[in-house]
């Protein structure tokens, strides 16, 4: 079978067995991406991340006996970028992608066209890029074996230094130039502590009480940063680091965090099932939320864009797609007006209808 055909194949079954491709119920609309592979129970994908135009980039996997590829799903097909991007980690909000091209470099892709980041023969890649097209990703040297955080940005791509260790990562970048990470702070090179870079300067996040290692997943605008702390005994937190104070959130998130977006709405799971929790405290049971509106279970959560649309698997009776969860709009109070008048007329006309005065 050619890889086209599998593809198509993939296609149809999404299509033919599962949930159709928008459904709208309750505070979200459902939005399933048709790109389902059929030879195993599962979506055979991930979603990295989502723009403010429900863009999604992933990757999917077509099968055991074919290479999977990268993809960017918009209006309802996919794309798929293997050629172009081998992995792509983000896109921003002008749909440009950030990733690693086919030979191993950090490289966007906008538009069709590949540019690489980095030209001086050391392996790299880009995981996050912001509205700006500042890129950020980590390089490895392979005349010591180690990694250096790296920004790019105008052609020219920079290392960040380290905390003090051998390695570093840049893993997110905000619109205001604001880079977070993790770096080896010693010559312990299982430890790393998650930092901040504003201005020139790596900052030092530490670890929170009793872990042993930290690392930074997401900043948002204000420049909060999302982390995950580890324990002793191998399992994990997360905590939430904000001008000098580092919030534990492992009695919300009490298995892990997923992402976190430019307002500060947080991703994660519970014990219980998948959560969304806003800088307001207030709590989103998806979980839930899925259950009530389609009777399915969702299955995993992946990234969340800044317009509050997540990325998830959820799987019925028939099998899993990877889906969109899109928050419906909430109507002005210009429109609450119109609704009542309307239903205010249908009401007068029943009346009239059925002879009632």
């Amino acid at each position: 079978m050619t890889l086209a055909r599998c593809v198509a194949r993939a296609q149809a079954v999404a299509l033919a067995l599962l949930l159709p491709a928008v459904a709208h119920a309750g505070p979200y609309t459902f939005n399933y991406l048709n790109i389902m592979t059929d030879w195993q129970y599962s979506s055979g994908g991930t979603i990295s991340a989502i723009n403010n135009s429900n863009q999604v980039t992933g990757y999917v996997s077509f099968g055991p006996e074919f290479p999977g590829s990268s993809f960017l799903y918009q209006n309802h097909q996919a794309a798929y970028l293997a050629s172009q991007l081998a992995n792509i980690h983000d896109i921003n909000n002008a749909g440009v992608m950030a990733g690693t091209a086919p030979g191993g470099v950090a490289a966007l892709l906008a538009n069709g066209q590949t540019t690489t980041l980095l030209n001086d023969g050391r392996s790299s890649t880009a995981l996050a890029i912001n509205n700006h097209g500042v890129a950020v990703g980590y390089a490895m040297n392979t005349d010591v074996f180690s990694y250096r955080a790296m920004v790019y940005s105008n052609g020219a791509a920079t290392e960040l230094g380290t905390l003090g260790g051998r390695d570093s990562f840049a893993t997110d970048i905000n619109d205001a130039g604001v880079i977070v990470g993790n770096s080896h702070v010693g010559e312990n090179y299982f430890a790393t502590h998650a930092f901040i870079y504003q201005d020139g300067v790596m900052t030092d996040l530490g670890v929170p009480e009793g872990a042993t290692s930290s690392a930074a997943l997401s900043v948002s605008a204000d420049g909060s940063v999302l982390g995950t702390a580890y324990l002793p005994n191998g399992t994990t937190k997360s905590f939430l680091y904000h001008d000098g104070v580092t919030t534990d959130l492992s009695g919300i998130f009490t298995r892990s965090v997923a992402d976190m977006n430019s307002t500060g709405t947080i991703l994660g799971e519970s014990n219980d099932g998948f959560l969304l929790y806003n800088k307001l405290g207030q709590v989103v049971d998806l979980s839930l939320e899925v259950a009530q509106s389609t009777g399915a279970t969702l299955t995993q959560v992946f990234a969340i864009g800044d317009n509050g649309t997540v990325g998830t698997e959820i799987c019925g009776d028939l099998g899993c797609s990877l889906a969109l969860m899109i928050p419906s709009p909430v109507p002005e109070p210009a429109t609450y007006g119109m609704l009542l008048a309307g239903l205010g007329l249908v009401g007068w006309v029943g009346r009239r209808r059925y002879g009632v005065r």
